[in-house]
């Protein structure tokens, strides 16, 4: 209520400053120009008929996701004709969120920084069939669309990867949402999901940051706000040496999460992982990220189910990291050098991907 209250009061110094007693004309322009600057930017990829299928993890077993990109002049076409249909679960994707994610792969593709209006996004239209997994119909469940939703965005990148080469992205890690449920230790209820995060995906010529999540922004809370939120304890959170895929950019690098049950009571725990089985892909030769994995005590478990953390019970959270783009064998010593002295990639490692000689082996 406070921040509508200041944005009216700024609204209405602004107009009275220009002398302005409705915005339709000065709306109308700043779309005008959004949608001429979308179509030039749009120019600069090359034209044709491009498409992407992939493989993900469901419920019961992998889904297809399928794109079709056209591009042509200055406007673009996207369909997902032969994706999975519509599951029983709550994964399903409504055409909204696949329309935004889709959107935003263009904008990435193109200008970054331009303002969000019906202008910038007049030239792209996004068509899905409907009843698939990417335009669930009513009474389809779609509580956790996220789970299938943040894959539009790397399989639009997929499929333009060839007619722009340096501005798409290798697949990314992506975060990983864990709802836990239970009883605080002082008896108050709990029911908050961790957010924790894979590594983003490499560009043409930039390596992925370890542990930020793509296409999403979601981001977790300091361990010591989440501790005493929960009652659990973060023994301890480490970036994965060799997790990121390989390539003349490396792929960002994942993490390890370990979550201990000190509440004095059982909890409840959903997973909804993802890249479990099928990794963030590298691009333009780029290697494969490392894929996700969750245990308890040491045991690995269903990425996608319930699980019951007994008072003592400790949660590993392996995070996935960010495919690479281009050759490793382009990487540079020096680069290489850095990743060994910063603990990023092994010197085995480094030695069996990026043929990397340090004079002892």
């Amino acid at each position: 209520v406070t921040c509508n209250g200041v944005g009216e009061r700024m609204l209405l110094e602004f107009m009275r400053e220009y002398d302005l007693d409705t915005l339709s004309e000065l709306s109308a322009s700043i779309r005008q120009h959004s949608e001429r600057a979308m179509r030039a930017a749009i120019t600069d990829i090359r034209d044709g008929d491009y498409s992407n299928a992939i493989q993900i993890e469901g419920i019961d077993g992998s889904l297809q996701l399928e794109c079709q990109v056209t591009v042509q002049a200055d406007q673009i076409k996207i369909g997902f004709e032969g994706t999975a249909q519509a599951v029983p679960q709550g994964i399903n994707v409504p055409f909204c969120y696949t329309n935004a994610m889709a959107l935003y792969a263009i904008k990435c593709l193109t200008i970054p920084s331009l303002p969000n209006n019906a202008g910038s996004i007049a030239p792209v239209e996004v068509s899905a069939p409907a009843g698939c997994l990417l335009s669930a119909q009513h009474p389809s469940p779609t509580g956790a669309r996220h789970v299938i939703g943040h894959f539009v965005t790397p399989l639009i990148f997929g499929a333009l990867a060839d007619a722009a080469t340096n501005r798409v992205q290798a697949d990314s890690g992506m975060a990983d949402l864990v709802t836990f449920h239970g009883r605080h230790p002082n008896g108050r209820s709990i029911s908050t999901i961790y957010f924790a995060s894979g590594g983003f995906g490499a560009l043409q010529d930039h390596d992925g940051l370890a542990t930020t999540p793509g296409p999403s922004n979601m981001a977790v809370v300091p361990s010591e706000l989440w501790e005493a939120l929960t009652g659990t304890t973060i023994i301890s959170k480490r970036l994965l040496p060799d997790s990121g895929g390989i390539g003349k950019a490396r792929g960002g690098l994942g993490q390890e999460v370990v979550i201990r049950n000190d509440t004095g009571h059982p909890m409840t725990v959903f997973l909804m992982g993802n890249r479990t089985v099928f990794p963030p892909l590298g691009l333009s030769n780029g290697g494969d990220g490392a894929l996700r994995l969750h245990k308890v005590n040491g045991d690995a478990v269903d990425p996608k189910s319930r699980i019951i953390l007994a008072p003592g019970d400790v949660m590993t959270l392996c995070q996935a990291g960010g495919g690479g783009f281009g050759c490793a064998r382009q990487r540079t010593r020096a680069q290489v050098n850095d990743d060994i002295s910063d603990g990023f990639v092994s010197l085995e490692a480094a030695r069996r991907d990026y043929d990397y000689d340090d004079g002892e082996s």
